[in-house]
């Protein structure tokens, strides 16, 4: 057994204390939206599934310059989304009594099943409000942590 997996089962469970103490204000899901026709069809709603990363990561909103950084400044210099990092994700990893825990790479992928499905990141803040985000860079470089760079989905104006 390597220092790796002996470490990574300490670290989940002080996340998991940090979480339960309330100081994650945001939950962090993986959102599953089924489409009954069409994606976005009229008339049509979807079903949804979320899945919460847990313990729950860190998220931060980055202050504008690192937009220059991620390579998603705006034209003529403006700013023109917020942008999020979530880190503190815990890599998976085996415990000793053979079980699973942590997240692997490729399920930061947001890859759907079929062509009625979306899937999307979903931040969950104290408001309870789902913003649908999408993923602007992903590091997985990190032996205890991943990290990922988000920005808020934008809406199409009606």
């Amino acid at each position: 057994m390597s220092l790796r997996t002996r470490i990574l089962p300490v670290i989940d469970r002080v996340r998991a204390k940090i979480d339960n103490l309330g100081l994650r204000p945001y939950e962090v899901a993986i959102r599953r939206k089924d489409w009954p026709d069409k994606i976005g069809a009229p008339g049509t709603t979807p079903t949804i599934t979320d899945f919460l990363l847990t313990p729950r990561p860190r998220v931060r909103i980055d202050p504008p310059w690192t937009e220059q950084e991620t390579g998603t400044q705006g034209p003529l210099g403006s700013y023109t989304d917020r942008i999020y990092t979530i880190d503190r994700i815990t890599p998976f990893y085996t415990k000793p009594d053979n079980t699973t825990s942590g997240f692997r790479p490729q399920e930061f992928d947001l890859i759907p099943d079929n062509r009625k499905q979306e899937a999307v990141l979903v931040l969950i803040g104290d408001d309870g409000v789902a913003r649908e985000c999408e993923i602007i860079s992903r590091e997985f470089d990190r032996v205890f942590n991943y990290r990922l760079k988000v920005r808020l989905k934008r809406r199409a104006q009606t």
